[in-house]
């Protein structure tokens, strides 16, 4: 018969072979249909199969029988998502549950607010960083709290003494974190983190000579199958993910190892950008990993009247590197006219960069100032649908491939409803999300596309 019965919590349930079929042949659901599987109680006598017996919450195991027939999540007021996301771990159909949660992949221009989460540190919240699968962390002082795609909170990372100055999650692991640190002697390290316990799993070696005690990496990034590092006095060093072994170091200007990296995956090239606060002058790097070069470098060095830049970003299918300055005004370098930085000898700004001139502001003036953050959404990077993500005091614009103007403002005051307040500190975007960090009350958003 193709009846299967289910009792959960003795509360009785009649389906079918076919929709536990859909649950998928990994999950414990299937696995209790497996011809192998024989429970201890079973009568081998009877033709009629017995009734499978298991003590769990009915209420919950009713949405998530639902969803195995209908594909579609429709959970009653009053069961919350983070509960109903842990039983379905039990069964083996989370990624069912994901599925029907999310709708589209990330569109700036139609994304919703659908959460607003309240951390419960004692610091203001500096740095978030978006997971692969969904989940995100955030960097206060020397912790991380980590949270699931479901938005659970997981056991934090602690730096005992140490601050948190870069992280992230390796592409192909979103269970792993690569994270950078520093103490006040300016000594630190990097390091491979679970995500899901907060631990070490290994630490990245230096192969460096007794310098290496006073190496402090600012900012990480991870391709496939290595972590890149960047260090004011080493430049940026490349590690092997498995091993955690030091494969060398590589050069990247004047400007030192930079203040932020980013991977280019279909270029295999590495973006090293140093700007404000690091240095008084920006120097962007694109480095080949495989030959271990300079591919490309720029410096504004001799563009006097131009204002400080605060953020890049590259945009790959664009051949371009967006930058913002001290007034939230955007810029973009064009990467195939040369290079060889100083400003004017290749690489040029477009014409139409900067709207007008600003006058510099003082150094004391800018750290107090939330400048604007930049991030892509890169999840395709070949994709003719790149969006461009900028902050603006209290809120995003969202920029499509032609780059100017901005085609949505997505308001953040107030947290979507959560109550934050004083401009967004950092943005992230990966999972099909766009995680919002407001700069006070460690309060993030994340935005999502509906269905």
């Amino acid at each position: 018969s193709d009846r299967v019965r289910i009792n959960v919590g003795g509360t009785p349930f009649i389906t079918s072979s076919t929709t536990i079929a859909n649950a998928g042949a990994d999950s414990m659901l299937c696995s209790l249909l497996n011809e192998n599987w024989e429970p201890a109680t079973r009568d081998p006598q009877r033709h009629e199969q017995d009734e499978i017996f298991i003590d769990r919450d009915p209420a919950l195991f009713a949405v998530l029988l639902d969803l195995l027939r209908t594909g579609e999540l429709r959970t009653p007021h009053g069961i919350p998502h983070g509960m109903l996301v842990r039983e379905a771990v039990f069964y083996g159909i989370d990624r069912h549950v994901k599925a029907a949660s999310w709708g589209s992949p990330l569109d700036g221009n139609r994304v919703r607010c659908r959460a607003s989460v309240r951390g419960r540190a004692t610091t203001d919240a500096v740095a978030i960083r978006a997971s692969p699968g969904g989940g995100c962390g955030v960097a206060h002082g020397p912790m991380i709290h980590v949270y699931d795609w479901s938005l659970e909170e997981l056991p934090p990372v602690t730096l005992d003494f140490m601050s948190v100055n870069d992280f992230g999650f390796l592409p192909r692991n979103p269970l792993r974190m690569v994270v950078c640190a520093a103490d006040r002697g300016d000594i630190g390290g990097l390091g491979c983190v679970n995500a899901a316990t907060g631990k070490l799993i290994q630490r990245m070696k230096l192969e460096l000579d007794d310098s290496s005690r006073s190496f402090m990496a600012l900012a990480c990034a991870s391709s496939d199958c290595e972590v890149f590092a960047s260090s004011r006095m080493r430049g940026v060093g490349i590690w092997d993910q498995e091993s955690g072994r030091n494969v060398g170091f590589v050069t990247s200007g004047e400007g030192g190892g930079g203040s932020k990296l980013q991977w280019l995956p279909s270029s295999n090239l590495l973006l090293v950008a140093s700007m404000f606060p690091h240095s008084d002058h920006c120097f962007l790097t694109l480095l080949d990993r495989r030959q271990r070069t300079k591919a490309w470098e720029w410096s504004d060095c001799e563009m006097r009247s131009q204002p400080l830049i605060m953020d890049a970003v590259a945009i790959q299918n664009r051949n371009m590197i967006c930058v913002v300055d001290q007034s939230d005004e955007l810029g973009f370098i064009d990467t195939r006219m040369g290079g060889g930085g100083g400003g004017g000898s290749g690489a040029a700004f477009a014409p139409a960069c900067w709207s007008h001139m600003f006058q510099r502001l003082k150094r004391s003036e800018m750290e107090e100032h939330l400048y604007s953050k930049l991030r892509i959404n890169a999840s395709d990077p070949s994709s003719e649908n790149l969006q461009l993500f900028s902050t603006r005091e209290e809120a995003v614009l969202v920029h499509s491939c032609s780059l100017l103007p901005a085609t949505a403002r997505l308001s953040v005051s107030g947290g979507g409803g959560g109550g934050g307040s004083g401009g967004i500190a950092d943005i992230d975007v990966g999972g099909d999300r766009l995680f919002v960090l407001h700069s006070d009350e460690n309060l993030f958003d994340v935005w999502e596309s509906p269905p």
